[in-house]
Parts: C-alpha cells; sequence; structure tokens
C-alpha cells in the first residue's frame, strides 16, 4: 500500500474513534452545554418579568449563548465521529463558531450605546430608544454576523473533490496538527486580509465603543453626587422633576456598572482566544510548539466557558433580576411545602 494510501487510512480511523484525552474533554463540554442552556434559559424567564430595552437585548444574548451552546459546541465537541472527515460540515462548523462569538461581542456594544444614551440624554432616550428599533436593530446583529462570518465560502474549496487527508484538517484537533488547512499562497493571503478586517471591524472597533462609552459614563458617575445637588433648595413642580431625573439617572448608572462588569468579563474570558486565534489564523502554515499549542487550547477552555458564567454574573449584580430569582425560589419552596404537607395529610387519613 503506497504513503498516501496509509495516510488515508489512517485519517479515517482517527475519524471514527476517540482518544481517552478526547472522551473526557466530551464531557467536560456536555457539562459546559447543559449549564450554558440552564442557566440562560432561567435568566430569560427571569428578564421577562422586567421588560425593558436593556433586557430585551440580554434576552437576545442570553438565546446567541444557547444558539452557540446547541448549534457549535455539541456537535463541534460531543457529537464528533466521522462528521470531523466531512469537508463541508467541518467548514461550516468552524464558521458558526465565529458567528456566535460576533454576535455576543455586537449584543454587548448595543446594550453599551443603549446605556449611554439613557444617561447623557434621558429626556430624550423615550423618543430616540423606541422596542422597535432595539429589535431592528438586533435583527442586523443576527444578519450581519451571519453574512461576515460565512463570507469565506466565496473561496474557500469547501465543495471541491479533494483527498481525505485535505479535508480532514478542517477539523481534527489543534493539538495535532495546529489549524493547518489546504490552501494556495493566493487564498492565503486572502483569508489574512479577511481576518485581520472581520477583528478589527466586527470586534476591536466595538470593543473601543464601549470602552469609550463606559469611561463617559464613569465620568458622569463621578461628578454625578456634585451635579445632583443644587446650591439652593428646590421645591415644587421643577424641584420633584429634578429629583426624578436625578433618581433616574442614579439607576441608569448602577445598571451601566453591572452591564461594565459583563462586559469586562467577556473580554477577560474571550480576549485571549481572540488574539491567539487571529495569530494562528493568519499564520496557518507555520510550525508550532506543542506549548503554544497548549496554550490556545486553554484559551479555548476558558473562552467557551463565558455563556456558563455571563447570565450568573448578570444575575447577581442586577438588584431587580437578583430578587426576582429569589422570590422564584421561595415561591417554588412554598408550593413544594404545601404539595409535601399535603401529600402527608392524604397518606395520615388512608391509613
Amino acid at each position: 500500500m503506497s504513503a498516501a494510501g496509509n495516510n488515508t487510512t489512517s485519517v479515517i480511523t482517527r475519524c471514527m474513534y476517540m482518544r481517552p484525552d478526547e472522551i473526557i474533554e466530551a464531557y467536560i463540554y456536555s457539562a459546559v452545554v447543559f449549564f450554558t442552556i440552564l442557566n440562560n434559559s432561567l435568566l430569560i424567564m427571569v428578564m421577562r418579568r422586567h421588560w425593558n430595552n436593556t433586557n430585551i437585548i440580554m434576552c437576545s444574548m442570553c438565546l446567541s449563548c444557547i444558539l452557540f451552546a446547541v448549534f457549535f459546541l455539541l456537535p463541534r465537541k460531543i457529537l464528533v465521529g466521522t462528521l470531523r472527515c466531512d469537508p463541508i460540515y467541518c467548514a461550516f462548523i468552524s464558521l458558526l463558531g465565529q458567528t456566535f462569538v460576533i454576535m455576543m461581542n455586537l449584543h454587548l456594544c448595543i446594550v453599551s450605546l443603549d446605556k449611554y444614551l439613557a444617561i447623557t440624554a434621558p429626556l430624550h432616550y423615550e423618543s430616540i430608544v423606541k422596542k422597535k428599533r432595539v429589535i431592528i436593530a438586533l435583527a442586523v446583529v443576527y444578519i450581519l454576523s451571519i453574512a461576515a462570518s460565512f463570507l469565506p465560502l466565496i473561496w474557500r474549496p469547501v465543495f471541491q473533490d479533494r483527498s481525505r487527508s485535505e479535508m480532514s484538517t478542517f477539523c481534527i484537533s489543534i493539538r495535532e496538527i495546529g489549524w493547518t488547512t489546504a490552501n494556495t499562497p493566493q487564498t492565503a493571503q486572502i483569508e489574512e486580509v479577511y481576518y485581520f478586517v472581520f477583528f478589527i471591524s466586527l470586534f476591536f472597533i466595538p470593543l473601543a465603543i464601549m470602552l469609550l462609552t463606559y469611561g463617559r459614563i464613569y465620568a458622569i458617575a463621578r461628578d454625578h453626587h456634585i451635579r445632583s445637588q443644587p446650591k439652593t433648595p428646590t421645591s415644587g413642580k421643577n424641584g420633584s422633576r429634578r429629583k426624578s431625573l436625578v433618581d433616574s439617572t442614579f439607576k441608569n448608572i448602577k445598571a451601566a456598572r453591572t452591564l461594565a462588569i459583563v462586559v469586562g468579563t467577556f473580554f477577560v474570558f474571550w480576549m485571549p482566544y481572540i488574539i491567539a486565534f487571529f495569530i494562528f489564523r493568519v499564520r496557518q502554515n507555520s510550525e508550532y510548539t506543542p506549548s503554544a499549542l497548549i496554550f490556545i487550547q486553554v484559551t479555548v477552555y476558558i473562552a467557551y466557558c463565558y455563556p456558563v458564567i455571563n447570565p450568573i454574573i448578570y444575575g447577581y449584580f442586577n438588584s431587580n433580576i437578583r430578587k426576582t430569582a429569589i422570590n422564584m425560589i421561595r415561591r417554588y419552596k412554598r408550593k413544594e411545602s404545601i404539595y409535601s404537607s399535603g401529600s402527608a395529610y392524604s397518606i395520615g387519613r388512608t391509613e
């Protein structure tokens, strides 16, 4: 048998069976998928009781986290098998991953702008930010994320007839081959330009916008108490209106602080992975040391755990969400207690 034939056979065998470390990894990602779906679903249920623009955006972001777990993590890390040697499957699944990352990032950018307008233009906020406009903005986020992420299908030879060994390079673990694909020099150059523009425009520019908005919000919060204290006592309609405006601004600043924590957590979890992905992706045909591949694998684990952590952080730091969740748990325990007491009473009567 030729060397090419042996290589093809080894690739097919590699696709059909999982190593012990891959089985352990599948169990870990199963837990990540389960808690991602559970935590984000519970947060959506709670936020529906406080239906405002911010929570609409955050509900949509929770939905994108659930989609990330179901349509990317589940098939990519758990339900693998021979599919990981299918070029069409592997090409689409890799693009889905970056779709959901950009989707989450743009959600955070929109919610940052929402809070910025609520604080800097409180009198005109309701006329500027309407629920219909928020929904349209979210629809644009979904469409833009999908369109930008799947653009490489135009030049990638996904549907061409290639050898099994070439096709396998799309999906087999980074620890073995380090993200190499069978690119020509022309397509490799296109990939470099694409990922540079992709991450600059859809990740780092939104990051800059968020930093600017929260920096401005921080400055407003710092001066809030000074500006909110009138030099002379006010009374009547003007005083009441001023107090209402101050209270509204104070609430928005508290909400912005919670969202700033959520945004900070997102970038702590995702930034190492994005930087490593960008560097490794544009240098696909380079040789990497085992320690470099281990580093990128660690960043993957950290990044993929973010959808589990996000609803916990948002629910904990948002007082309304936290109180609603506690009340729901108390009502559930009360119902359980009543049900248990009723069951015990019924059993006692039958005896």
